[in-house]
C-alpha cells in the first residue's frame, strides 16, 4: 500500500510539457535581411516569366519539323516544332492562317518567324507564328511545284487539250492591265502588221490578291462575247515572282483550260515560267513574243499566197494535159469513130442475159414445185388434226386413271380420320381434368400442413436464439449498472487504468447514453482488485 501511494503522488504531481521560447528564456531574436522572404503568387509569377519571354524574344526565326498539326473550329491552327532533342508548342492565328498559301503537314521542315508567348493559365510557353517557309525553298517556289503537280495530274497541261491558233484572227481579245507597257507592246505589233485589226480588252489588274480573280473572269467575259473573238492574249510585263505570282495561282490555270477560245499566254521575260504557260495552248516568251506569234507579217501572207497560187496554176496546166492526152486516145479508138458496131454488140448482149434470165426462172419455178408436194406430204403426215386426236386419246386415260386414283385416296383418308378421331376422343383432356383437379387438392393439403409446422418450428428456434442473444448483449450487461469506458480521441476500450494519462478525455456508455469525463487521478495498483 506505501508503495502504491508513493506512485499515486508522483503522478498527480506530473506538469504539462512548456514550450520553450527565445522570449521566455530571455533572449531576444531579429531575423538577419537574408533569411527575409519575398512570396510571390502563381500568376504574379508567371506574369514575370511572359514579361521577361516576350520582351526577350519579340522577333526570332525558328527552324523545325512539324508534328501534331491540326485546326481548330475558329480556323487557328495548333502544332509543335521539333527536332532531334526538343519540342516547343506553335500557333498560328487565323487572321494570319487565311492568308498562308503553304499547305501544312505532319513531318514538313519549315522556317517560323514570330515572337515567344506565355499562356497563364498552364503556365506554357509557345511560339506565336507571323510567317512560315519550306526549309531550303522558298514558300512561293515550293506553292508552285505543288500546284503544277497536282494540275499536271490532272492531265490540265496534255497536248491533247491544246487547241490550234487561228490563220489569221478578226478579233483578238486581251486579258492585262490597261494602263500597264505590256498592252503598248501588243498594240504596236497588232496594229503595224494589221492596222484594221479588232481588239477587245478585258482590263484585270496583274499584281496583289485580287489579281488572280479579276484575270479568270476577264477569260470567263471574253468566252462569253457576242461576236466572240478568235483568240485570247493573256499578258504581263516581267518581274519578281511575287509580281507574276497571280498567274499561278490554280483559279487562272483551271479558267484558261475550261476556254473555249484558243489562249497564247505571254507573261513576263523568256526565262519566267508560269503555270497560266502551262495551261495555255501556246507559250510566248513575252507580250510582244505573243502578239507576234497570233498575226504574222502582211508580207509573209502575201509570200504565201503568191506560192499557193503558183501551186495551183502548175497542177492546173497538169490536170489539163492530161484530159487532152486520154480525149486523143478516146478519138483514136474504133468504137468512137463506128459506134453502130458498140450498139449491135451490147444489143445481142443483152438478149442472151434475157434467154438466160428465162430459162433460169423457168428451171427454179419447176424445182419449187417439186418441193411443195414433198412437204405437203410432210405435212399431211404431220397434220395438226391427227396431233390432237392422238393427245385427246392419251387425255382421256390419264383422266380415268386420275379419278380412280383419287376416289382411293379420299376413301383411305376418311378412314385416317375415323381413327384419329376416335384416338382423341379416347385421350380428351376433359375427361382428365377432374382426376388431376383431385390430385392437385390432395397435394395444396399436404403442403400447406407441411408449411405450418416448419413455420412453428423455425418460431420456436427463433425465440430461444434471441433470448440467448439478449443474454449475452452488452446492452443488457450495461443495463444492470455496468458501463464501457473508451479513450475519446482513439475509441479505445480501457481494460486497465494505467492505459490513460492525466488530463485525458473519456468516453463513458452507460445504459442510456453517454458521459465525457476527464483524468484527474490514475490508481494503477487497485486494477489486481477489480
Amino acid at each position: 500500500m506505501e508503495k502504491k501511494s508513493k506512485q499515486s503522488s508522483r503522478t498527480r504531481t506530473r506538469q504539462a510539457p512548456i514550450l520553450a521560447t527565445p522570449e521566455s528564456a530571455g533572449l531576444s531574436f531579429t531575423p538577419s535581411p537574408e533569411l527575409s522572404r519575398a512570396v510571390l503568387t502563381v500568376t504574379d509569377l508567371t506574369d514575370k516569366i511572359k514579361d521577361q519571354l516576350e520582351t526577350g524574344f519579340p522577333d526570332i526565326w525558328v527552324e523545325g519539323e512539324v508534328s501534331n498539326f491540326k485546326v481548330s473550329g475558329n480556323g487557328h491552327a495548333f502544332f509543335s516544332l521539333k527536332d532531334e532533342k526538343s519540342v516547343i508548342r506553335s500557333v498560328i492565328w487565323a487572321n494570319v492562317f487565311r492568308m498562308m498559301r503553304l499547305q501544312m503537314k505532319e513531318g514538313l521542315k519549315v522556317m517560323s518567324h514570330g515572337r515567344l508567348s506565355v499562356y497563364g493559365p498552364s503556365g506554357d510557353y509557345r511560339l506565336v507564328i507571323d510567317r512560315i517557309e519550306i526549309s531550303g525553298l522558298g514558300v512561293l517556289q515550293q506553292q508552285f511545284e505543288e500546284l503544277k503537280r497536282k494540275l499536271q495530274a490532272e492531265g490540265l497541261f496534255d497536248s491533247s487539250r491544246k487547241k490550234p491558233l487561228p490563220l489569221l484572227p478578226k478579233r483578238i481579245g486581251i486579258v492585262t492591265s490597261p494602263t500597264g507597257a505590256a498592252l503598248q507592246d501588243i498594240f504596236n505589233i497588232l496594229f503595224r502588221r494589221f492596222p484594221n485589226m479588232q481588239a477587245v480588252i478585258a482590263p484585270a489588274q496583274v499584281q496583289g490578291t485580287a489579281a488572280a480573280g479579276q484575270i479568270a473572269e476577264g477569260i470567263r467575259m471574253l468566252n462569253l462575247l457576242t461576236p466572240e473573238v478568235d483568240v485570247i492574249l493573256v499578258a504581263r510585263g516581267g518581274g519578281s515572282l511575287e509580281d507574276l505570282w497571280p498567274f499561278n495561282e490554280e483559279i487562272v490555270a483551271r479558267a484558261v483550260a475550261e476556254s473555249k477560245i484558243p489562249i497564247v499566254s505571254g507573261v513576263g521575260h523568256e526565262v519566267d515560267t508560269t503555270i497560266c504557260d502551262y495551261a495555255a495552248d501556246v507559250r510566248a516568251p513575252t507580250p510582244s513574243g505573243a502578239a507576234e506569234i497570233v498575226v504574222r507579217k502582211k508580207s509573209e501572207f502575201e509570200s504565201e499566197l503568191s506560192g499557193y497560187r503558183d501551186s495551183l496554176l502548175t497542177e492546173i496546166e497538169h490536170k489539163l494535159k492530161s484530159l487532152r492526152q486520154d480525149w486523143e486516145e478516146q478519138v483514136r479508138r474504133p468504137s468512137f469513130r463506128q459506134p453502130e458496131r458498140l450498139l449491135d454488140a451490147r444489143r445481142q448482149k443483152v438478149n442472151d442475159l434475157d434467154e438466160s434470165s428465162r430459162r433460169s426462172i423457168r428451171h427454179r419455178f419447176e424445182m419449187s414445185q417439186a418441193v411443195n408436194k414433198q412437204l405437203y406430204t410432210v405435212l399431211q403426215k404431220h397434220s395438226p388434226e391427227n396431233k390432237l386426236r392422238l393427245w385427246k386419246e392419251k387425255l382421256h386415260q390419264l383422266a380415268e386413271k386420275n379419278y380412280t386414283l383419287v376416289h382411293t385416296r379420299i376413301r383411305i383418308s376418311q378412314s385416317e380420320w375415323e381413327n384419329r378421331n376416335q384416338q382423341l376422343f379416347t385421350n380428351s383432356p376433359a375427361r382428365k381434368i377432374p382426376q388431376l383437379s383431385r390430385q392437385v387438392q390432395y397435394v395444396a393439403r399436404q403442403l400447406t400442413d407441411r408449411t405450418l409446422t416448419q413455420w412453428n418450428r423455425y418460431q420456436q428456434m427463433f425465440s430461444a436464439h434471441l433470448g440467448k442473444l439478449n443474454a449475452l448483449s452488452p446492452l443488457a450487461i450495461l443495463e444492470r449498472g455496468y458501463s464501457i469506458v473508451s479513450i475519446d480521441k482513439e475509441g479505445r476500450i480501457l481494460r486497465k487504468a494505467s492505459e490513460t494519462r492525466l488530463g485525458e478525455i473519456l468516453s463513458i456508455r452507460l445504459h442510456q447514453g453517454n458521459i465525457k469525463a476527464q483524468v484527474t487521478q490514475i490508481d494503477p495498483e487497485e486494477d489486481s482488485h477489480g
